[in-house]
């Protein structure tokens, strides 16, 4: 595991919106991406998110990003989106980032982590959902191994939501962990 002295991380602003647009779309597809264990190259292209829509979810009362950095050189390691769906004692998690050069040192584990317990300790949720491509099987087996089951929730990908689909048969189903102790 990342040793979380070297790292620092705090709730995004309206000012990262740039570097976040980049990071992320670098993260998810194109040639950067292939520098990474996971992408959505086969299946998506296009950008997965813009300055608006980026905007909206850091401007969002309901809403934040944790932002990730190397604390010897202040450099962006990753991110994660985070809703706090406070009827059901819920957080949505998303947008789970991390540079893809970087990917495979154990840095998506450490923000998924950093993420949960922000949720836990900032909103009291007792869960907390995702959802995740389908045919993305190596996501969905990291998701299972860091303790989220599918609740047999699915749904046709939104098309041209998050760029353009290169296949018709895209599915998100819904995973969920517990965080009751």
């Amino acid at each position: 595991m990342v040793d979380l002295n070297n790292v620092t991380y705090r709730v995004a602003t309206s000012s990262d919106c740039d570097l976040l647009v980049m990071f992320v779309n670098n993260a998810y597809g194109g040639e950067i991406a292939r520098q990474g264990w996971t992408n959505a190259n086969e299946i998506i292209d296009g950008q997965r998110t813009d300055r608006n829509a980026m905007d909206v979810m850091i401007s969002n009362s309901d809403s934040i990003i944790l932002v990730v950095f190397n604390k010897s050189d202040n450099i962006l390691i990753g991110c994660v989106y985070l809703q706090h769906k406070s009827d059901i004692k819920t957080a949505y998690l998303g947008m789970l980032t991390v540079r893809p050069d970087l990917q495979r040192s154990g840095y998506g584990k450490m923000i998924l982590f950093l993420g949960e317990n922000y949720a836990k300790d900032q909103w009291n949720v007792d869960y907390i959902e995702i959802t995740v491509i389908i045919q993305r099987t190596e996501l969905v087996e990291f998701y299972n191994r860091c303790g989220y089951i599918e609740i047999g929730e699915y749904q046709p990908f939104p098309p041209d939501e998050f760029g353009r689909l290169k296949r018709n048969d895209l599915q998100i189903c819904t995973m969920k962990k517990s965080l009751k102790t």
